[in-house]
Order: structure tokens, then sequence, then C-alpha cells
């Protein structure tokens, strides 16, 4: 059975086409696409969405729905996926609203990477984020990441990231 990316807080599941209602409500509010597409996507791209995100799901990468430990309350999306070339694994986070300022996209940031690490034995991983997004970038910094370009990626100007296993290990934030 396929090892899942672990936390404190939250679990993770791999994304099902039952997943639906919840790829609308993410891809579908304006804040939440704010740095991502930079607007809201109508219901119709967001199912599109789902299907794209599903057939992702190659026995490594994925997107993964994440929720509250404590409650069962869905808390957002973590992604895992091939990048620009074969040797790149990207990850990536979509949060609903309500849950930010709360550490969750630190801690399923850092349960990515180690997922991507540990049981995928990666040797580095990338992340892009636009330059605005600070809260974003601190998240990536915070994990252990390093901007190393910018550069046009998905049809933006984007800031590249890169962390290195040893990066990731040796970052004191990511002893959990």
């Amino acid at each position: 059975m396929r090892r899942l990316p672990e936390s404190s807080r939250l679990s993770y599941r791999l994304i099902t086409p039952q997943d639906e209602a919840l790829m609308i409500l993410t891809s579908c509010n304006a804040n939440v696409m704010r740095y991502i597409t930079g607007k809201p996507r109508t219901i119709e791209e967001a199912k599109a969405e789902l299907i794209i995100n599903l057939k992702h799901d190659d026995g490594e990468h994925g997107l993964f729905v994440a929720e509250a430990k404590e409650t069962g309350e869905f808390v957002g999306f973590f992604l895992v996926r091939p990048f620009e070339n074969p040797e790149e694994t990207e990850t990536g986070y979509r949060l609903l609203e309500k849950h930010w300022g709360k550490g969750y996209a630190t801690e399923g940031a850092t349960a990515m990477l180690r997922y991507m690490f540990e049981v995928l034995n990666r040797p580095f991983a990338v992340a892009v984020v636009a330059e605005a997004n600070i809260a974003s970038r601190r998240v990536l910094e915070k994990t252990g990441f390093r901007h190393e370009k910018t550069g046009q990626f998905y049809d933006a100007e984007l800031m590249y990231y890169k962390v290195t296993r040893s990066q990731f290990f040796n970052n004191q934030n990511n002893q959990l």
C-alpha cells in the first residue's frame, strides 16, 4: 500500500472524483486563487481542473486533500507532481481562507517535502510562487527553500524556489 504524507494536525488523502465540491470551493474563490491564477475559475474550469489532477496520480505524484485531524474539516490541497523536467518534482498548496495564519501551510509543505525526500527519494524539490505572495514565500523559506531565479512558469512571471534533501533535513524548522 502506498505511504501517504503525515503531519501532526493534518491528515492527507489523494483526491477522488467525489472531491469535486472541494475543488469548486477553492478554485472558484477569488482570494484563494489571487496568486495562483489571478482570478477565480468558473465551475466548469474547476471541474476540468479536478480531472487533470486525477490524471496526475501516477502512484507517486498527486493532489492531496488535507483535513484537520481533530475535526475532519477540509483545510485545502497540497500537491506533489513533476515540474518542467524529469528531475524536478514540485510541491504547492492552496488553503481555504479560514485556515490561513494557523501554520497549516508550513505543516503541509513540510509533510510534502518529507514525503518527496523519504518516500519518493528525490534529491531536491521545487516550488514556484508569485513575488507578491509574501506569505507563501515565507512558508517556502521556513521549510528550507531558497529562491534561485524568476521566470515564466504556468504562463506567469513567478519566483522559482528549490530545496535539496540536505538543506531540508539540516533546517531546524523541519524538526517536527
